[in-house]
């Protein structure tokens, strides 16, 4: 066709019909990409009042009674919690029940032991590396928060054994808290990124707790198990795993699944205890911070000649 024929071709009224359909419909669709409808909660899945198991309730009153827990470090643990959470937009629950599983609220944990785990959130040497070097990889308010919360930029932070009313000292109280605050909510914002490289939008209460997942097993050990019900369930499987919080209950209950996934980027048994370290944790985390309606489990165990 030559160029005066395709112009003429132009002036007619269904050609340009045609036009105006592909340039607005074909556009949208490759961009828009339908979705599964998912329900999402309304409801606040943290409880204001934590622990919320009366198991844990019971072990708390424990250490206070044996003096494991002082009034004076459970204040301070309380109030720091109070603190950064709120400049971080993140649930209280989430961190300060992160804690109590990690360590019972024993800042000193470690301090004199051999094994390189310390305090409130039994940092290791990765996790200070994070903080010292990495602190604003994924938000400048951690530093921001740090500075407010403790008057200045403190790192590097470390296993400092004395004084321990050193602020560059993770068995610092205060130091610890908006320490473990920051590098839950580095989790928390490395997943939401690959979520949104998706096209998903998560529920953010149920990626805090993906966050706590990430925080005890890595970041790829979330992401490996997204992978996983991918593969078995395709992507509204996973939209439905962070939106929906029965179907995070479920995925979050499911050894199986986990020790699928894990066995992906680990070896056979260490990624079937993994698996199971993992389902507790979480188990554990949601006991301690989420509210009763969210507790039942549905899991579904994996034996270790799976």
């Amino acid at each position: 066709m030559t160029w005066s024929g395709f112009l003429a071709r132009l002036k007619d009224p269904r050609t340009i019909a045609i036009l105006i359909v592909v340039g607005i419909v074909v556009p949208f669709a490759l961009i828009h990409r339908p979705e599964v409808p998912v329900s999402r909660s309304t409801e606040n899945l943290f409880t204001d009042s934590y622990p919320a198991y009366s198991g844990f309730v019971d072990e708390l009153k424990g250490l206070r009674r044996d003096k494991k827990l002082t009034s004076q470090n459970e204040f301070t643990i309380a109030e720091s919690v109070k603190t950064v959470t709120a400049s971080m937009g993140m649930p209280p629950a989430i961190l300060w029940c992160l804690m109590f599983q990690e360590s019972r609220l024993d800042n000193l944990l470690g301090i004199e032991g051999e094994r390189p785990i310390y305090g409130l959130g039994q940092f290791s040497h990765f996790s200070f590396f994070e903080i010292n070097h990495q602190l604003t990889r994924y938000t400048d308010s951690n530093l921001e928060t740090m500075k407010s919360f403790l008057g200045r930029d403190v790192r590097p932070i470390g296993p400092i054994a004395r004084p321990l009313t050193n602020p560059s000292s993770y068995y610092y109280i205060p130091t610890a808290v908006v320490s473990t605050g920051s590098f839950l909510q580095n989790r928390f914002l490395q997943l939401k990124h690959a979520l949104r490289w998706q096209g998903i939008d998560p529920d953010p209460q149920l990626l805090w707790l993906y966050a706590a997942m990430a925080y005890n097993k890595g970041t790829r050990t979330v992401l490996s198990l997204w992978n996983e019900i991918q593969r078995t369930e395709g992507i509204d499987g996973v939209r439905a795993s962070v939106v929906n919080p029965d179907t995070f209950n479920r995925v979050a209950s499911d050894s199986a699944l986990a020790d699928a996934s894990l066995r992906r980027i680990w070896p056979k048994d260490r990624a079937h205890w993994y698996s199971k370290e993992l389902v507790l944790h979480i188990r554990q985390i949601r006991q301690c911070a989420t509210t009763s309606p969210f507790l039942p489990d549905q899991s579904r165990e994996v034996t270790s000649e799976e």
